[in-house]
């Protein structure tokens, strides 16, 4: 590998943060890049983004970094490593758009009298890529009610259970099935009820 076609160049993200957790820039990076005009599956229930390829020398990166590269978000989903000193690391990622989402949980707890209390608890903020699942809709009798259910893929570090609820760009969304098997992100499964 010629050294010189290492000519882009990106920054390194990485997650920070304890409750409200963003994306920070790690270090600045010089690259190879190039998309490569398929789908990246980057998300197992979710449908893919557009995939592109990035060429680097070795450096302490994970599958829990992110690349921002022409001022665009990538989700890494591989990193594998080629060539013998100096060391290059070939990694497939996903562009994605990432959003923020508002954490918040449903407590009850005993109020006045006694009597149980419904109270909302925001538990912090974090960083998500919303990908689609569709469900299609069902006519009622005098009205359709539609339903979108998203995928919302999220660092590691989040927990959130079934029945939380996340505001997503002023929408709210109850999570209904929480994916945890994946090493490096869990999936949500997030829906909207709405009257057409």
């Amino acid at each position: 590998m010629n050294p010189g076609k290492l000519r882009e160049r990106a920054a390194v993200l990485r997650l920070a943060g304890e409750a409200d957790l963003r994306w920070e820039k790690r270090c600045g990076v010089w690259l190879s890049a190039k998309e490569t005009g398929r789908k990246n599956l980057f998300s197992k229930v979710g449908i893919g983004a557009a995939g592109a390829e990035f060429l680097l020398r070795e450096r302490g990166l994970t599958l829990h970094d992110a690349i921002l590269w022409r001022e665009q978000h990538y989700f890494l989903t591989d990193i594998a490593r080629e060539g013998a000193a100096p060391v290059y690391l070939r990694v497939q990622a996903a562009r994605v758009t990432p959003v923020i989402a508002l954490h918040y949980r449903r407590r009850v707890a005993l109020g006045d009298l006694n009597r149980p209390e419904q109270t909302t608890e925001q538990l912090g903020s974090f960083p998500c890529c919303l990908t689609e699942k569709y469900l299609g809709s069902s006519d009622e009798n005098s009205h359709v009610e539609s339903r979108a259910r998203l995928v919302a893929v999220t660092p590691k570090a989040v927990r959130c259970i079934p029945g939380d609820l996340l505001e997503i760009d002023g929408e709210q969304y109850r999570v209904m099935v929480v994916h945890q098997l994946e090493i490096y992100k869990n999936e949500l499964e997030i829906e909207r009820t709405s009257d057409d």
